[in-house]
């Protein structure tokens, strides 16, 4: 059994390592920016997620554990959205380490997340995954996740005019 804990700050300087470098890997497979662009923007990504620290306002940064005292499988970061009619759940980030992937450990660890939403007063959750994500997509799919929305996005280049 699964269960979530809060994330020490060893665990937090290594998942926001690990985000910016995930983010910018992706940015980049898109084919939406640069190399040199994801990593800037992966950067500040970085630099906002540790400004804010594990102390930062509606937002949980936990651990992925089958009990406090083993080792950690992954990690998850939730941030709680109070809006006028709903409060809304973001996973920004859940990531279970390589070697304990295909196992139902991310299946698992979202049931787990799904339960700390709704102590949280949640009543919905979102999530965005870039489209190549193969793994993370039927994850999503598998627990209930549907797409409610698409980004769409087109480079605006010398190259991409006369095609209009």
């Amino acid at each position: 059994m699964i269960d979530l804990f809060p994330m020490t700050e060893a665990d937090f300087l290594i998942v926001a390592e690990t985000v910016g470098q995930i983010y910018a890997e992706s940015l980049t497979k898109s084919g939406r920016i640069s190399a040199e662009d994801a990593e800037e923007e992966a950067r500040q990504t970085r630099e906002g997620l540790i400004l804010g620290g594990l102390n930062a306002p509606n937002c949980y940064f936990l651990t992925i554990h089958e009990a406090a005292d083993k080792p950690s499988l992954g990690h998850v970061i939730l941030r709680v959205i109070p809006k006028p009619h709903r409060t809304v759940g973001e996973i920004w980030y859940i990531g279970v380490h390589e070697e304990h992937r295909g196992k139902g450990i991310g299946a698992e660890a979202l049931a787990a997340l799904e339960v700390k939403a709704r102590d949280l007063g949640v009543q919905q959750l979102d999530l965005q995954v870039f489209t190549d994500n193969d793994a993370a997509v039927a994850l999503y799919d598998k627990v209930g996740y549907r797409p409610t929305s698409f980004f769409l996005s087109k480079a605006l280049t010398e190259s991409t005019k006369d095609k209009e």
